[in-house]
């Protein structure tokens, strides 16, 4: 809920941020490595009560032995997990196109869109806000439809919207469109992990 506040109310203040900033914007790096001292000094007000090992536990292993032996052990567990392996295989895929989506959405709204007069820095805000909007809405959409529709249906659909939604996205150069293209993108996210969500959860539960 934070991180979705964060790119509503964020990315539109970051978009006048640096229309008003202009060219000094190096200063906007050095504000924002502020907020980030600012969260360390929050983590280290953070009490942690000791740990009070078990008998027969075992140390971890540093490394890379131990993270192989991570790897391994977590890859030992998927394979006795049909749901947890699924949805582990498809955010990987998912993951690329995402990953892909926000490192070139910058470059998109700057030589694809039509703009007019306005900035593109603007409309990049502006899309970044449309999806964190989408985020914000899919979260009570998937409350009240959760209960309602099979979670298989739901993560599949979800991905199908969200593919269309980038597809779309490259093949308009209409801002008000791809504004709607990346709310669509938002609300099927949260379709799309609400059962890996779910999985994880219940994973960790069992181990």
């Amino acid at each position: 809920m934070n991180e979705t506040l964060a790119d509503v109310v964020g990315y539109p203040f970051a978009g006048l941020f640096v229309a008003f900033l202009g060219t000094a914007l190096p200063l906007a790096f050095w504000l924002d490595s502020v907020s980030y001292v600012a969260s360390g000094l929050l983590v280290l007000t953070v009490v942690i009560p000791p740990v009070v090992r078990s008998v027969g536990a075992l140390d971890p292993v540093p490394g890379w032995t131990g993270i192989r032996g991570d790897l391994t052990a977590g890859w030992r567990f998927l394979r006795h997990e049909p749901v947890l392996l699924a949805n582990t295989m498809q955010a990987i895929v998912a993951q690329l196109t995402a990953g892909a989506t926000i490192a070139l959405t910058p470059m998109y709204a700057k030589v694809v869109l039509r703009l007019g007069s306005l900035d593109w820095t603007a409309a990049y805000a502006f899309l970044e806000t449309a999806l964190g909007i989408g985020n914000l809405l899919g979260g009570f959409v998937i409350g009240l439809l959760g209960a309602k529709v099979a979670k298989g249906r739901m993560v599949i659909g979800g991905y199908v919207v969200y593919g269309l939604a980038v597809v779309g996205l490259g093949l308009t150069t209409n801002l008000p469109l791809a504004l709607g293209l990346a709310f669509a993108m938002g609300v099927s996210k949260w379709s799309s992990s609400s059962r890996r969500r779910r999985s994880s959860r219940n994973g960790r539960q069992a181990t």
